[in-house]
């Protein structure tokens, strides 16, 4: 079995096809798996390009800062100010960079 089969079950407690039938029944699951998806490929680049990254706090985890209304901090490694960046996930064209960005690294 696969990483992801074993995840499906595990997580879900359903066959893949099962799995892969819900997300195409469900606009709203496929897109916050591509906001995810999204999120990893930004960080991952973010990172690559020497910053440091850290995930700003859900409002269901606890206590977010009142004016930081994004989804990480970010500052060049070795400086001390931090960036509030937003991740608005990938459409049309950015969909279509990330799944090219995705098949090249897969090669």
């Amino acid at each position: 079995m696969s990483a992801l089969s074993d995840y499906i079950k595990s997580k879900f407690a359903v066959r893949e096809d099962i799995f892969l039938e819900a997300l195409r029944l469900s606009p709203n699951a496929r897109g916050y798996i591509s906001g995810a998806i999204s999120e990893f490929l930004l960080r991952d680049f973010i990172t690559s390009k020497g910053y440091e990254i850290m995930r700003i706090k859900e409002k269901w985890e606890g206590d977010k800062h009142p004016n930081h209304h994004g989804d990480f901090y970010v500052r060049k490694k070795g400086t001390k100010n931090w960036f509030v960046l937003e991740s608005k996930g990938g459409k049309g064209a950015v969909r279509e960079f990330c799944d090219k960005l995705l098949a090249a690294r897969s090669a």
